[in-house]
């Protein structure tokens, strides 16, 4: 399966997404190696404990520059369960804030948990 985004490309098989900047346009490309660079930090401040890493889809591979970021596949939370989804309190946590759209698509279920996604917007 392949989802496109406002500057990336994902392609879902078996147990990874795979997220790539789009080829549209020259400002989409950059636009998507910045969104997998930002991803790909965020991740790597949760692991230091600057995020609860639980929060985050892992990132289990990343190419240097944001040519590619390789994430465990997470099932995209649906419409009817993002209705009921507490957003401010999943991202509000005191003293930091999670980075991720507030949107259905931006949150999935990993595991029995939900996760944020796509957090390089």
């Amino acid at each position: 399966m392949i989802r496109k985004g406002a500057t990336r490309w994902v392609i879902c098989l078996g147990r990874y997404a795979f997220k790539l900047p789009s080829l549209h346009s020259y400002t989409d490309f950059l636009g998507g190696l910045r969104s997998n660079v930002f991803e790909y930090k965020t991740y790597e401040y949760a692991k230091e404990g600057a995020f609860p890493i639980d929060k985050f889809c892992q990132i289990v591979f990343s190419l240097p520059l944001g040519l590619l970021n390789v994430m465990r596949r997470a099932a995209v939370m649906k419409n009817e369960e993002f209705k009921h989804f507490k957003v401010e309190k999943f991202c509000n946590m005191g003293d930091y804030v999670i980075p991720v759209e507030h949107k259905s698509d931006s949150f999935g279920w990993l595991n029995g948990r939900i996760v944020a996604i796509d957090y390089g917007s």
